[in-house]
């Protein structure tokens, strides 16, 4: 967000390291400046198999941001669209299955009975931008961070503003 974003054309994203997730339990997060909300354009992907995975979109079919599972098929539809050409910071806890999904430190959706992507038996692979199958992303992306374990509420809540600082 202070001039050190990744910065992705719309035609290829970023392969991360596989196993950053390896369990039920986990967090991640990122702030997103979208140049375009294109339907099911992924910013994080997690995938197990080719139907088996997560997705968080900045513009799901609802033309909502929405974190997304294949299947064991799973919507969790925020109802609240993300700006394009801005910053906004979201935030997806996982804690074996109960599942809550962060728009700028607040919660915008809750749910059970997330599935399980990335237990024991699962390969497990992760990229930012781009999927197997949708329009890559396009726009600038900034402070992913994954996380072993769900992050607390009030934790989503701290990230949020400490990084609203620290770009004063």
């Amino acid at each position: 967000m202070i001039g050190q974003a990744a910065n992705f054309d719309g035609a290829s994203g970023i392969l991360l390291p596989d196993d950053l997730i390896t369990d039920h339990n986990y967090s991640f997060t990122l702030w997103l400046s979208p140049s375009a909300l294109t339907a099911y354009t992924t910013s994080f992907f997690g995938w197990a198999t080719d139907s088996s995975w997560i997705s968080l979109l900045p513009n799901g079919f609802g033309e909502d941001t929405m974190l997304w599972s294949g299947t064991a098929w799973f919507d969790a539809n925020t109802g609240i669209q993300i700006p394009q050409d801005a910053w906004s910071q979201l935030a997806v806890t996982v804690d074996n299955g109960e599942v809550s999904v962060f728009i700028n430190g607040e919660r915008a959706f809750s749910g059970s009975n997330f599935p399980d992507v990335f237990g024991p038996a699962a390969e497990r692979h992760f990229a930012l931008g781009v999927n197997y199958w949708d329009t890559p992303y396009a726009g600038m992306m900034d402070e992913v961070k994954v996380y072993d374990y769900a992050v607390s509420a009030d934790d989503v809540v701290a990230l949020y503003e400490a990084e609203l600082l620290s770009e004063q």
